[in-house]
């Protein structure tokens, strides 16, 4: 079965009050991935949007989040807010203008 990009499960619990006020152009739920394919799979999302969508991503752990927070600051992409709810952590990305990329050169991540 294939990915298919608005799936955030009908879920247990509720969803972060700030939800309702971050628009996003498609949401994708990596919290039951293992890295890296979690974050192959947040990169191949945002190189498929358009630019200035924005991607809102669940995720569960802190070392998902801590990479995560590194790849969109090199790839020029934005995080827009994030934010802890109960066991997740919610993202909200804004993809670049094309052509636009991080200055920097690339780092080593860190655990």
């Amino acid at each position: 079965m294939g990915y298919q990009g608005d799936v955030f499960g009908g879920g247990s619990g509720p969803r972060p009050r700030r939800l309702a006020l971050m628009k996003s152009d498609q949401r994708l739920d990596i919290s039951g991935m293992v890295i890296p394919f979690n974050l192959v799979l947040c990169k191949a999302t945002l190189a498929r949007m358009a630019a200035g969508a924005v991607l809102e991503i669940r995720l569960g752990d802190d070392d998902t989040l801590q990479d995560l927070l590194i790849i969109v600051d090199r790839s020029g992409d934005q995080v827009l807010a994030w934010e802890r709810q109960d066991e997740y952590y919610y993202l909200w990305v804004q993809k670049s203008p094309e052509g636009e990329g991080s200055p920097e050169p690339p780092r080593p991540l860190k655990r």
